[in-house]
């Protein structure tokens, strides 16, 4: 797993997908059909490797996409889980909880052909 969605309950949306599942190759040329790779990198910086966290999103549908409330990366559901605390205090000052509502209205500078 990469990450989690909830949807508006809190509820874990199912199934959740393994970095390394065959659908990341789906991910790869729906990313690749929105955004280019010199866009892609300039925005992030991280090398091109199919199982990003970019490329497992892109790879989702987007119904499903647009019925999660939030999006917590791995480590962070596991805090989740075992403390009931949703959040990332404890692991870097970086921003890497956020709202699927964020994204869509272009809030924390991501690029609009992203959402």
């Amino acid at each position: 797993m990469d990450y989690v969605l909830y949807d508006e309950r809190g509820l874990i949306m199912m199934p959740v997908w393994c970095y390394r599942d065959p659908r990341t190759a789906v991910g790869v040329e729906n990313a690749k059909a929105r955004v280019d790779w010199p866009t892609i990198y300039s925005e992030t910086g991280i090398q091109f490797m199919a199982l990003n966290t970019i490329y497992l999103l892109a790879a989702e549908p987007p119904a499903r996409l647009a019925g999660a409330r939030q999006l917590l990366l791995i480590g962070d559901a596991f805090n989740y889980f075992a403390l009931a605390w949703r959040g990332t205090r404890f692991r870097s000052p970086a921003p890497r909880s956020f709202t699927i509502r964020r994204l869509k209205r272009g809030r924390r500078n991501f690029s609009a052909r992203w959402v």
